[in-house]
């Protein structure tokens, strides 16, 4: 807010609020739609997820900014669009499990992928349940 408030005083203006908020939406619908332009040029359908998804007048800017591309819930692929950062977050926890990557080098500028995270295991963990620890959890040890 501090940002948004120097920049307004620069200007001499005191906008309401529900101008500033229409603003900032469009703001984020065209930066989203700028940077899916310059860095994806050929994609066709943009999935929306988070809470950005529930707004309509956002969705509706977003639709407006990428014409030609199709712009729709991830729950039209069958991903509750609330649930994919939880989801995101489970795989990584996967991964760091499993000791495997959790990331791309292509996409993240890595020099190469690493094992991302930790998990710090109690010893009362093992011992209340050695079955389940020794069925979920086999390379860690």
């Amino acid at each position: 807010m501090a940002w948004l408030e120097a920049r307004l005083e620069l200007l001499g203006i005191t906008p309401e609020p529900s101008q500033v908020q229409a603003t900032l939406c469009a703001l984020t619908a065209q930066s989203c739609a700028t940077a899916i332009q310059r860095h994806a040029p050929n994609t066709q359908r943009v999935l929306v997820c988070g809470g950005g998804v529930h707004n309509n007048t956002l969705m509706q800017h977003l639709i407006a900014a990428l014409p030609g591309i199709v712009v729709e819930s991830s729950l039209a692929s069958g991903v509750d669009p609330d649930w994919v950062e939880a989801m995101a977050f489970a795989w990584l926890a996967k991964q760091t499990l499993a000791r495997l990557p959790g990331n791309l080098p292509s996409v993240t500028g890595a020099q190469m992928p690493v094992v991302l995270g930790g998990f710090i295991y109690s010893l009362r963990c093992t011992q209340v349940s050695p079955v389940w620890w020794a069925t979920c959890c086999p390379r860690v040890r």
